[in-house]
């Protein structure tokens, strides 16, 4: 079973810098690797989507519902999604497992699963195009 850790500090809003930061928000607005953003509430007025951290963080079903929910928008940027997820990452903030031994080959299913869904998604709409 995953949990997330937590770290001594808390992570701050990529927007403001002063929160704690509580979402993964999405900004039609922002351009690149910033249109997902990793955020506290103090932009609930701009962002167009949000995923709660805790929530996307779960579980695998759970991160699964959040990745088919957004398969289903059609403004969405996988490439800006994963960039964030990589900068959540590598912040501080990480999946673990409660057995030490076996969080790197779990992380790496976990990795291995969201990949491949992602891939069906793509290849489904690349069938729906032509």
């Amino acid at each position: 079973m995953e949990v997330m850790k937590k770290r001594k500090k808390p992570r701050l809003c990529e927007k403001c810098g002063k929160e704690e930061a509580t979402s993964f928000s999405f900004f039609p607005g922002e351009t690149g690797e910033y249109r997902w953003q990793i955020c506290g509430s103090c932009n609930s007025d701009t962002e167009r989507y949000y995923i709660l951290i805790e929530d996307f963080f779960q579980n695998e079903e759970r991160a699964l519902f959040w990745l088919r929910q957004l398969s289903a928008k059609t403004w969405m940027d996988w490439d800006a999604f994963w960039k964030m997820l990589n900068r959540y990452e590598y912040q501080g903030f990480n999946i673990q497992i409660n057995d030490q031994r076996d969080q790197k080959k779990k992380r790496n299913e976990v990795r291995g699963i969201l990949d491949f869904y992602v891939k069906a998604i793509n290849d489904d709409s690349e069938e729906k195009v032509s």
